[in-house]
């Protein structure tokens, strides 16, 4: 779906519009997340038909970013309508960033991050508002140059991951750059299961699925435990009560009509227990929200090409 460049106000050479990706470990993690999947083609992602926000927060090829785009681009996935945050930096132990996955969460989502590749415990306190993961090895145990400490709460698999590269190719990489995203994915595929999850209740389901690998309980090398997608989504569904899906439809424009210019769209939407939110899109974009039906929406078709 739309993204967004979260260097643009601070760069006003720069196309928000533009989320290409400068570096190339972007691609390597979104694909871990959603890479096309049961294709027979290249690997298979964890997420599944999860839908990809790509939020860029570097011009540097290098990927050095600022804390300052990383909160910038949290928030305006906040207002846009994410579910899940992935940060595969070591951001989420700035004050700036904390603040924005504080209000990430108050919107209704989850924000993950990388604990980090040094293989030492850098004695950070642990935050209430990004799960931090950290990497398991082939051998389902801690990799040994992953971090650990009082700040883990999981651990996913991050070594020798086949993901999607730029150029149109397939590799392997290692990294809690990579854990991160898994376990983002799978946090995806529970809420799929449940959509009516509070994000505590989605971290908790995370937690108390998790393979405890460790010492009994949480430990600073697994927290608790590594992720186990199976687990999860069983749990994820034995707590949904809501399993009919809702019944939404245009009432206007007419199927097949030709439109021009600001189009008036009005959408019904029912529902067996209740229709919290309708979200319009067109093309991937967002064009708004509602949270009654019947919904009507002002939709500025010149935006689009034409067909």
């Amino acid at each position: 779906v739309q993204g967004w460049n979260a260097t643009s106000p601070s760069d006003l050479t720069i196309d928000p519009d533009d989320t290409s990706d400068v570096h190339g470990h972007g691609t390597r993690v979104a694909g871990t997340v959603g890479a096309a999947t049961n294709n027979g083609t290249g690997i298979a992602a964890v997420g599944w038909n999860a839908r990809i926000m790509p939020i860029r927060v570097t011009n540097r090829i290098d990927g050095v970013a600022s804390s300052s785009d990383m909160a910038r681009g949290l928030t305006w996935a906040a207002d846009n309508g994410a579910h899940v945050a992935n940060m595969s930096y070591q951001s989420w132990r700035h004050s700036t960033v904390q603040s924005a996955a504080r209000y990430f969460r108050s919107k209704g989502g989850v924000v993950f991050g990388s604990a980090g590749n040094s293989g030492s415990d850098a004695g950070l306190s642990p935050t209430p508002d990004v799960i931090v993961v950290t990497a398991t090895g082939t051998n389902d145990s801690h990799a040994s140059w992953a971090d650990y400490g009082a700040y883990v709460d999981l651990a996913a698999p991050g070594d020798y991951i086949e993901t999607t590269r730029d150029n149109a190719s397939y590799g392997q990489v290692r990294g809690t750059s990579f854990s991160s995203p898994i376990a983002a994915a799978v946090s995806a595929l529970v809420m799929s299961a449940n959509p009516q999850l509070t994000p505590d209740q989605v971290q908790q389901i995370l937690f108390d699925s998790a393979a405890d690998l460790g010492a009994a309980g949480w430990d600073p090398y697994y927290g608790w435990g590594r992720i186990n997608a199976a687990n999860a989504v069983s749990m994820a569904w034995s707590q949904e009560t809501d399993r009919e899906s809702p019944v939404v439809a245009f009432v206007s424009p007419d199927p097949g009509a030709t439109v021009e210019g600001t189009v008036q769209v009005k959408v019904s939407a029912e529902d067996n227990v209740k229709v919290t939110r309708i979200d319009l899109y067109a093309d991937g974009i967002k064009i708004g929200s509602a949270d009654t039906a019947p919904a009507e929406f002002s939709w500025d078709s010149s935006d689009m090409m034409s067909g």
